[in-house]
């Protein structure tokens, strides 16, 4: 695969996004992604990590450039909307269906996209430092899809309509304060692996 870098051990199935050197998503990454999810079907798969596998980056948001790309064509894009968006989303509710335990190793920044895929997990490690998470693209005017009901379920309504209607991006230690995230890590991406290595050995 060329965006996800995968590694697999004692039923431990690691997936790293890597799209330098900004870490965003991109359409073939989610293409790679949903092949990825098929894979986690199979009965030797205990636990998955996502995880980045850019330094400070986990998944910053989707890129921008695509989506302007796309904007070209207005026609092209109002054909193929629907597809994009509830194709897009069943994706990552299939994350959340999936019968296998998924922790995430939020490896960096975690924006857009990157968080709502985060929220479709089970959990979630962020990474110390000078980072931000968040949904920015709302002060645009761009709503986030599952990840704002994920968000009201996971923080409470109240929180939640905080955090979206004001655009808020916190520091790892605010996602914390908010449970966005169950727990901060030096290393995020090796504290994700030893959790799942914990929960692929039990019951």
């Amino acid at each position: 695969m060329q965006y996800w870098h995968t590694e697999q051990q004692d039923g431990v199935f690691v997936a790293g996004y890597y799209n330098p050197p900004t870490n965003y998503m991109i359409g073939p990454g989610i293409a790679e992604l949903a092949e990825l999810i098929a894979r986690w079907r199979e009965p030797d798969v205990k636990a998955v990590v996502l995880t980045g596998a850019v330094p400070d980056r986990y998944i910053t948001h989707y890129s921008v450039e695509e989506l302007v790309a796309m904007d070209g064509d207005r026609a092209a894009l109002t054909r193929a909307a629907h597809g994009l968006i509830y194709g897009y989303h069943t994706l990552l509710r299939s994350l959340a269906w999936l019968d296998k335990p998924i922790v995430v190793g939020m490896t960096g920044d975690t924006m857009g996209c990157g968080l709502e895929l985060s929220l479709n997990c089970d959990i979630r490690v962020a990474q110390r430092g000078d980072y931000r998470i968040g949904f920015p693209e709302v002060a645009l005017g761009i709503l986030t899809g599952t990840g704002s009901q994920l968000l009201a379920r996971i923080v409470g309504h109240g929180r939640a309509m905080d955090f979206l209607m004001r655009s808020r991006t916190v520091t790892p230690e605010g996602a914390l304060e908010l449970g966005l995230v169950t727990e901060l890590a030096a290393d995020a991406r090796a504290r994700a692996i030893d959790i799942a290595h914990g929960l692929a050995r039990s019951a």
